[in-house]
């Protein structure tokens, strides 16, 4: 039982460092979106559609 309840406080922990891995994504996707990032979609990923971005160079 004191190996499930080990588990389960890892798994918690994951899935909150999850979560908060996927709203930084999204906050980075609407300040994209919005323009004040310099990223430039390149093109969108067939698995989770999301913008696949590169940065320009500036040379």
């Amino acid at each position: 039982m004191e190996a499930v309840a080990e588990v389960d406080t890892h798994l918690k922990g994951l899935l909150a460092e999850l979560e908060a891995i996927g709203t930084l994504r999204k906050a980075k996707y609407h300040l994209d979106e919005l323009g004040r990032g310099r990223a430039i979609a390149v093109y969108r990923d067939p698995a989770t559609g999301e913008p696949v971005y590169r940065t320009p160079v500036i040379g």
